[in-house]
Formats: structure tokens, C-alpha cells, sequence
């Protein structure tokens, strides 16, 4: 019988991890902005927001189905329906996303043209068009181990390897422009794949009696697929949306913001670790009761750590604004309201995780 760990503890490590993360893709801002022309930030801020709403899109909420069944397989000892989940649900995405990637790399010049009215994304649309694949892969990848409870490790490949990797990479290099910077990002990318690959429970290589099952992972996810496409959009949305109205430069100072101010949502992002495969166990073993009081537990905990991380980020906004070039340093009503915003975020708890069991 499976037995949970102390919640608050295992929230501790994932959100300590998660903060490593944003310190991890904060580094890789301050890289950007430091080395690149405020422009070339704007356009590197955009064609990323595009491509990981993109992602999104392409997984039709196949992982978060995916999070159910394998958590629940895997908590009750059925490797071999782990392994089935885990390789039909990487074929699927796989399949998905590559389709969407190339979809992306035949009519980058459209969109670039037609769209941004700026044909000088072409090029690099095309360039950041893999990442669509990778981006799924690792989030799935870190989606299989979430759900076998290896929860540090899942955080690390999701939040914390390829802006680690692309931070490296670009620290070593002696010609650094945007072109190369992309480079960089997707081949740290595709090693934060092959890390999470090694990290990936030994069952996965190891049971034999398995089959593809399809229809499980795809049957029911159009709810699964609305809330993240809706979760995706309030995150990236602001970004390439703004790219209609706003000059690259303006781009750049709203990117920044954004990554300063998501910080508040770390502790959010902790307990949803945590919580999505027991919120599967309890409601797969019609164990109310429990999941009623370990939602009202993670709830309580999002919105106390959210007040306080909201606090400390309004009082400190400009100072850390300001490390990113004293341009970027007079953008604090934006990042102000955007704290706001993250804290409300935060005070609503893991509800969409939660409602994706019901």
C-alpha cells in the first residue's frame, strides 16, 4: 500500500529546486541582456513564448492524462502499465510535436511576413522551430518522472538543465550573437532530454510484458488540453501578443518582467509537483476524504509561501530590475502589477491540477 511522504517537506525540496531553476533561467536572462542588444532580446523573448505555446498545443494534454494513469500504475506496482503508458505517450508526442515543428519551419516566412510584419524572424523562426519537439519531450520526460515520484529530478530536467546547459555554453563561447545563442538553447535542449532519459525509473528498461496503448492516453483530453492551453496563454500570451502592437526593445523590457515576476508562482509549481500524483491515487482509489484534506493542505501552503515571495519581489522589484541594464530598471509598474497578478495565481492553489482528476 502506497503511503505518501510529509508534504511540506517534499514541497521544501521541489520548490528549493524550483528557485535553483528560476535562479537558473534569471542567470540565462542576465546573459541575454547583458550580451545582446536589447532588440535581439525582444526577438529571443517572442520567438520563445511562440514556440512554448506551440508546445502546449501540440501535446493536446496527452501528458497530464498521461500523469494520471502512470501515477497511478506505478503506485500500485504495474511497471509493466507504466512502461506501456510511458512509450505509447512519448510516441504520441513525439508524432504531435514534430508535426507542429515542421508545420512551423515550412510557413515561418508567412507567419514572420503576413503576421509580425517583419521578415527578419523568418530565419530565425525556422531556427527555433525544433524546439517545439524538444520542449515537449522534456516536459513529458519530466512528466514520467514526476509521476514514478522522482520528484527533485523531474523539476531539474523541466526547470533547471537547459537554461544550466545554455548558460555554460554560452560562457565558453568566444562569438556570441542571437543565431548562436539559439543554437546553444536547442542542443541544451536536446542533452536535457538524453539527462532525463537516465533518469527515468529502471522498469521503464527493464519489464517486457507490455503493450502500445493509445486510446487510454487520448480518450477524454479535451478538457485536459482547454485548461492548458488556458494555463499557457495567461503565461505566454502577454509576450506574443504584445509583439502585434510593441517594438522589440518594449519586448525585451516586458520578457524581463514577466520571468522576474513568475517567480511568485514557484511555490505553486512545488505543490503541483507534489500533489498530481496523490491527487490521482487518492481520487483513483475513491479515497475523498484524504484528497479533500491533502488539497485543502496544499492550498494553504501555496497561498502563505505566495504572500511572502510577492512581498519580498514588490519591495525589491527595481533593484532587481536593474541588474539586467539600467534601461530595463524603469519598468517597475509592470512588474509590480504583474506580481500582483502571480500572487492571486498563487492564492488559487493547485485547482487545475486538481480538477484535471475530476
Amino acid at each position: 500500500m502506497y503511503r505518501p511522504q510529509h508534504l511540506s517537506f517534499q514541497v521544501l525540496i521541489t520548490s528549493f529546486l524550483r528557485v535553483l531553476g528560476a535562479l537558473s533561467y534569471f542567470v540565462f536572462s542576465l546573459f541575454l541582456t547583458n550580451i545582446l542588444p536589447q532588440n535581439d532580446v525582444g526577438i529571443f523573448f517572442l520567438l520563445f513564448s511562440i514556440v512554448s505555446f506551440l508546445a502546449v498545443f501540440s501535446r493536446f494534454g496527452i501528458d497530464q492524462r498521461f500523469l494520471r494513469l502512470s501515477s497511478y500504475s506505478y503506485l500500485s506496482n504495474d511497471f509493466n502499465g507504466f512502461k506501456s503508458y510511458f512509450l505509447s505517450g512519448f510516441v504520441l508526442v513525439f508524432i504531435t510535436s514534430f508535426a507542429l515543428s515542421f508545420i512551423l519551419f515550412t510557413f515561418s516566412e508567412s507567419i514572420a511576413i503576413f503576421v509580425y510584419k517583419s521578415s527578419e524572424l523568418s530565419p530565425l523562426l525556422q531556427l527555433f522551430s525544433p524546439s517545439i519537439c524538444l520542449l515537449s519531450l522534456i516536459v513529458f520526460i519530466s512528466t514520467s518522472l514526476q509521476s514514478s515520484q522522482r520528484f527533485f529530478a523531474s523539476v531539474f530536467i523541466l526547470n533547471i538543465s537547459f537554461y544550466l546547459f545554455s548558460s555554460i555554453f554560452i560562457l565558453i563561447s568566444s562569438d556570441l550573437n542571437l543565431y548562436n545563442i539559439v543554437l546553444f538553447f536547442l542542443f541544451s535542449l536536446f542533452l536535457s532530454i538524453v539527462l532525463g532519459i537516465v533518469f527515468l525509473p529502471r522498469s521503464v528498461f527493464k519489464c517486457d510484458n507490455f503493450s502500445f496503448t493509445f486510446k487510454p492516453l487520448y480518450s477524454s483530453i479535451q478538457a485536459l488540453w482547454i485548461v492548458s492551453l488556458v494555463i499557457s496563454l495567461i503565461q505566454w500570451a502577454p509576450i506574443f501578443i504584445a509583439g502585434f502592437f510593441v517594438s522589440n526593445s518594449d519586448l525585451a523590457l516586458l520578457g524581463v518582467s514577466q520571468r522576474v515576476s513568475l517567480l511568485v508562482s514557484l511555490v505553486i509549481l512545488g505543490v503541483n509537483v507534489v500533489s498530481g500524483p496523490k491527487f490521482s491515487f487518492y481520487f483513483k482509489n475513491n479515497q475523498h476524504s484524504l484528497l479533500k484534506k491533502y488539497f485543502i493542505k496544499a492550498l494553504l501552503l501555496s497561498s502563505i509561501f505566495g504572500f511572502f515571495s510577492s512581498f519580498f519581489l514588490f519591495i525589491f522589484s527595481e533593484d532587481i530590475l536593474f541588474l539586467f541594464g539600467s534601461s530595463y530598471s524603469i519598468n517597475t509598474f509592470v512588474i509590480n502589477s504583474l506580481i500582483l497578478a502571480q500572487f492571486v495565481n498563487s492564492v488559487t492553489g493547485p485547482v487545475a491540477l486538481f480538477s484535471f482528476n475530476d
